[in-house]
């Protein structure tokens, strides 16, 4: 993965242990000003009890070949809390209009509860297991082509790197399961023959965003 730092921000680089046990130091690169496509997506649970699956939304961006991570939320939620962070994050990224939402736990309560109030979900029926899932997405992981934000401004990143690390023997999965669900969905994204009219998809009141790879 590579990370992103926001346009004129200098940021310091940061240490990543390689396969080998090796330490690469990454330098970020700047955020893109445009995307060619951009989406939410989310793996709900249940419960807000200490032992239930984390709910966990991401905000993912596609530009030519590479992939993007720009948001992520991550707790144990109940429902109604659960639709209280669905709006926060929409709120905070309203240029993403797609929201992918997995048909279980509760998923469907969600999309019924917000479709005519914040629109735009896309309700996601899982196929093969979340191996294969994260198989289909893995080869753009592999070669480099998925950014992260620098980790001075996005604490999450570490937990994030850690989980898909540890994948699929790790505790937990996910983050793995909402990334790999919006990876997919972006797999066939190609680079729109002219950059012309599109936005930048910034955040509502973040303050400074960088970025890494």
């Amino acid at each position: 993965m590579a990370l992103l730092g926001a346009r004129g921000a200098k940021l310091p680089p940061v240490a990543v242990k390689m396969p080998d046990g090796s330490v690469d130091m990454r330098k970020p690169v700047e955020l893109p000003g445009r995307f060619d496509q951009t989406c939410q997506s989310w793996d709900m649970s249940f419960k807000d009890t200490k032992t239930a699956d984390y709910v966990v939304g991401v905000v993912l961006a596609a530009l030519g070949g590479d992939r993007f991570v720009l948001d992520l939320v991550r707790d144990r939620m109940d429902l109604p809390r659960t639709l209280l962070e669905v709006r926060t994050l929409s709120g905070r990224w309203p240029n993403v209009i797609m929201k992918l939402v997995e048909d279980k736990a509760n998923g469907p309560a969600v999309i019924q509860s917000l479709r005519h109030e914040i629109g735009g979900f896309i309700d996601v029926n899982p196929e093969g297991g979340k191996v294969s899932r994260a198989a289909a997405a893995s080869p753009q992981l592999e070669s480099g082509n998925w950014f992260l934000p620098h980790p001075k401004i996005a604490p999450w990143v570490d937990t994030f790197i850690s989980e898909l690390a540890a994948f699929p023997a790790g505790v937990n999965d996910d983050q793995v399961d909402a990334w790999s669900q919006g990876a997919k969905r972006l797999l066939t994204v190609a680079s729109k023959p002219k950059p012309a009219p599109c936005y930048i998809p910034e955040p509502r009141n973040q303050g400074e965003r960088s970025w890494m790879v």
